[in-house]
Parts: structure tokens; sequence; C-alpha cells
């Protein structure tokens, strides 16, 4: 309980309970802010069970993205960075507690993650500093300004990690990716094409030549009576993110678990470009280390349609494997599709 009185006396001493109202908007740099956390860490304390927790780590968590996506767009870049890093950690906490929970509603535990993890991607899809100095797709390679036909990447002296994310991501051979490419298709276009050949009848080359005969994406969408399909704000400031598989810019998210499990960031991107969350694929592998298990099982389950939790409660019984015998991490090679991959630690 002391925390509960340290708390009470700090609200007292900047103003009573209304300076715990306006602590609850605070963000790193603002004078409230030291008060809000500790708030947070006496709820946490008080907590009678571990979904509880998990409820709450979550809505800390998201407090967390919204304060740095706030601090971004002021472009306070090191109060930024402390408000990812203490999301980093609430999800962590979460991933920590899912693991070693032993008694608990793992229905319930579907509907709390699910909840939490929905509520967080649209955030994170936003969560680069950088992420308004790169909003057209199109020129995000600092190659750009350049003849594409005349690149390394058109030479065939290197292979464009978009490109290739593209390729794995489409189920096509790269060299049609960077062909596209090499005839003066921005990456965020070629993504765009696919998308839209997969909902009409027309190949994307054909949707590529209307796009360089003088239509928009919103015009050729329109076109073949099409509603909410791809257009040019989808790709410049898309709800779901997915404009991180054709860029150049690493997410700090993935980065961040990549760094976590001793994964590839090319490896994280590929789950999240196969429409998994940040915070599910943290999940995964921090269930894929605690069970001993391949993480590309666990992602498998979950598109079977089993919950997270339920997910948890099938490995629970697997138990931890011994120091010395520790799981593979990764659960897909370069270039290939996640869960398609044979012979990993199945």
């Amino acid at each position: 309980m002391k925390w509960v009185l340290i708390v009470a006396t700090l609200a007292t001493l900047v103003g009573g309970g209304g300076a715990i109202y306006a602590a609850d908007g605070a963000a790193p740099g603002d004078p409230l802010y030291g008060l809000d956390r500790a708030i947070e860490r006496v709820r946490l304390n008080q907590a009678m069970d571990p979904l509880q927790v998990i409820k709450l780590q979550m809505a800390f968590a998201e407090e967390r993205l919204a304060e740095a996506g706030d601090l971004a767009d002021r472009g306070e870049s090191d109060h930024y960075q402390q408000s990812f890093d203490d999301y980093d950690a609430a999800v962590f906490a979460v991933v920590e507690i899912v693991g070693s929970a032993k008694e608990v509603d793992h229905q319930a535990l579907d509907g709390v993650l699910e909840s939490g993890f929905s509520s967080h991607e649209p955030l994170l899809a936003r969560m680069s500093p950088a992420a308004d100095e790169n909003d057209d797709l199109d020129d995000n390679d600092e190659d750009e300004d350049e003849d594409p036909a005349s690149s390394k990447w058109c030479t065939g002296e290197e292979q464009h990690k978009v490109g290739l994310r593209l390729a794995e991501r489409y189920g096509v051979e790269y060299d049609e990716i960077i062909g596209w490419y090499c005839d003066g298709a921005g990456w965020g276009d070629i993504s765009a094409a696919y998308e839209l050949s997969e909902l009409v009848d027309n190949t994307v080359g054909e949707l590529l030549g209307m796009l360089t005969g003088g239509m928009e994406w919103g015009d050729i969408k329109e076109s073949f009576g099409l509603v909410g399909g791809p257009d040019d704000d989808d790709y410049d400031d898309g709800d779901d993110g997915r404009d991180w598989c054709a860029s150049e810019e690493e997410h700090p998210a993935g980065l961040r678990i990549a760094e976590r499990y001793g994964a590839s960031y090319e490896e994280i991107i590929g789950w999240f470009c196969e429409n998994f969350g940040f915070g599910e694929i943290s999940l995964a592998y921090g269930i894929s280390e605690q069970a001993g298990v391949d993480v590309s099982e666990l992602f498998e389950e979950k598109s079977t349609g089993m919950g997270w939790g339920e997910i948890k409660q099938a490995h629970e019984a697997s138990g931890k494997p011994e120091k010395d015998e520790k799981p593979d991490k990764g659960g897909k090679p370069e270039n290939v599709p996640p869960g398609k991959a044979e012979g990993h630690n199945k």
C-alpha cells in the first residue's frame, strides 16, 4: 500500500485529485508524467489476477503508443523513444504473463489479447518518426531520382530488399517484380497493382499501363466499380500499415521484436506482411521460446481460427526445453512464405 500513500502525497503537492485526472493525459517530458506512471503501478499492484494485469498492461501499452505518435508529430525524438521503450516493455510483460499464468480462463484471455492487439495496430502503423518524410512510397528509395534502368538493382549487381519482399508477398519471381521497377514503376505502385489484380480480371501489366496512361489509382479503382480498394490514400496513409511491406524504412516494432528474439528483421516483417500484427508476432515468439515449439506452427494454428489463449493452453503441457536445447526461433527461411517451410523444428 505504500505506493498508494506516495501517489496520494504527490497528488496533494501538485493539486489533489485534479492532478491525477490531468496526469492521465501526460506524456514523457510533461511535469505530470511521473505521476501518471506511478498511478499505473498502483493499479498493477492492486490487480487481483493475471487477466486483470494483462488488461491493464494492454491499456498502458496503447497509451504509450498514442503518446509516441503525438511526440513524433511534435519532433520530440528523445521523448518519443522513451514512450516506445515503455510500450515495448508493457507488451513484453504481457508475453511473460501469458507464458507463466497457469490458472486463467483461456477464452477470456483470447478476448483480451485480440481486443488489445487490434487497438494497437492502427497506432503502430504510424510509429516511425520519419514517416512524414516518406509518405509517398514511390519516392522512398534513395536511388529513385536516378534512371531506374541504370541502377544497380536493374543491372543485377544487387537484389533490392523491397523487391524481394514484394516477390515473397505476392508469390511471384523476383525478376518479375524488379522488371516492373526497372520499367519505371515505383514500389508502392507495384504493390497497388498486385493488390488490385487479385480483385479484377486485369493483369498487373495492364493496371500499371493504365497508371502510366495518366489515370490515378482512385480513378482506376472506380473504373472497376470498386469501393475501398487500393488508391493513393491507402498507400500514403493506410490504416493497417501494410505499406511497410513495400518500404525502405524499417518499422521500429519489427526491429525490437527481431532484436529481442534473435530473428532477422526480414523474418519479422514477413509475418507482419502475412497479416499478423506486431503484438501477435511478439506473443508467438514468446510462446515459442517458452514452450519449445517452432513459431511457424503457432502462426499456422492462429490461421486456422484458434485464439492465442487456446494456442497457449494447447502447448502448456509441452513445457520449456532444457537450456542447452534452445528451440529454433525463426519460423521461415529467406523468401519462403510463412507457414510453408518444411523441416523447421516441426
